[in-house]
């Protein structure tokens, strides 16, 4: 168990209110039991995402204190419950992975449909439940997703945000009644809208027919490294005009909003179409208004999609196994590898402090590669 025994302890890095973190430790025969269907993961890598910004720097709005941190996850699976070997036979000892963080009931209508990420009663490690940040970890065995040899743990550690972007893209398509087109706006070039780009990309749309809008330099660049043409400075850009002019005098026919703001927003409705779709993936930390007759006179469509259904990691790994998303531009958005111990410091208040430089920052949790 990666050094830890029952005599032992494990760090976690834990919510402790408002701008505060703190490294517990925790003796190992203090960790549940694992339960039927379960598995006991040694994390990898630890991403931090925007929203976990937002809960340290505005919170607590959705963690529960004392509560591990961390949702983006990689590990390699340590300990099985039996039952896992007739269930799973796929998950044994030394099975590399990445955990999918979404407890859902398994009976509501919509897990039903195979869509976790909109449960009645939606639970999410890292937030309300134990997350990565922890160096042993009990996890739903259906809820980790082998990887082959040649994806990297800290790569993995991406397939959570790029499964956000994969389940936006698809329900932004869906929405719009298309199977593929380029008349696509993507606002916002943190994590998510690139990782969107990426996403589409993968889709077979034309990266160099698409309208991107971002402020940050080092992010922008990210985008073009992609193949994109035509990319906006959002402190000067006319945003609708600009779309209107690229896209047939009538604007894009998908709006993709990775910012969620009120100005986002509202630019984000201008520039669509008639009949155009909207996609709200981000968490919007201020109410927005808007003139809700606009929606109706123009038949536009708004659609908010949280996480991702159950497909969406194995077709994500799936599609950067076979490099319809690059492993090599994955690589690049790795800003930052910073040890467990210094999670808060080296990360999240480094990710506050020096945005403009960083794309992703990983916790290192354990040394597994």
């Amino acid at each position: 168990m990666d050094g830890h025994t029952e005599n032992s302890t494990i760090r976690a890095v834990q919510w402790n209110g408002n701008k505060n973190l703190k490294l517990a430790h925790i003796n190992v025969s203090d960790l549940p039991p694992l339960k039927e269907g379960q598995v006991r993961v040694a994390p990898a890598w630890c991403g931090i995402c925007g929203s976990d910004i937002g809960e340290w720097a505005h919170g607590p709005i959705f963690s529960v204190s004392a509560t591990t941190v961390g949702h983006e996850m990689s590990g390699i699976i340590r300990e099985t419950h039996p039952s896992v070997t007739s269930q799973h036979p796929n998950l044994k000892p030394g099975t590399r992975v990445a955990v999918h963080p979404i407890v859902s009931d398994g009976t509501c209508h919509r897990c039903l449909a195979h869509y976790s990420g909109g449960c009645e009663n939606f639970s999410i490690r890292g937030i309300m439940l134990d997350g990565g940040m922890q160096e042993l970890l009990n996890v739903e065995a259906d809820k980790c997703f082998p990887l082959p040899d040649h994806i990297p743990l800290d790569v993995a550690a991406l397939v959570e945000p790029v499964s956000v972007a994969w389940q936006g893209v698809k329900a932004g398509f869906k929405s719009a009644g298309v199977e593929r087109t380029d008349r696509v706006l993507v606002l916002g070039t943190g994590p998510i809208g690139i990782a969107t780009l990426a996403c589409l990309k993968a889709r077979g749309v034309d990266l160099g027919n698409v309208m991107v809008v971002g402020r940050n330099k080092a992010r922008n660049a990210k985008a073009l490294e992609l193949g994109v043409k035509h990319l906006y400075d959002s402190s000067v850009c006319d945003v609708a005009a600009t779309a209107r002019q690229l896209f047939d005098e009538y604007g894009a026919e998908i709006v993709f909003d990775a910012v969620a703001t009120q100005s986002t927003f509202d630019d984000g409705i201008a520039a669509l179409r008639r009949a155009g779709t909207y996609v709200m993936y981000g968490i919007f930390h201020e109410p927005v208004t808007f003139d809700a007759n606009q929606i109706m006179m123009r038949s536009l469509k708004i659609v908010g999609t949280i996480c991702y259904a159950d497909e969406d990691y194995p077709e994500v790994i799936d599609a950067m196994a076979d490099g319809r998303i690059s492993m090599n531009e994955l690589k690049k958005w790795i800003t930052g590898r910073v040890p467990l111990e210094n999670a808060e410091e080296g990360g999240l208040k480094e990710l506050v402090k020096n945005k403009a430089k960083h794309m992703k920052i990983l916790i290192r949790v354990n040394e597994l590669e």
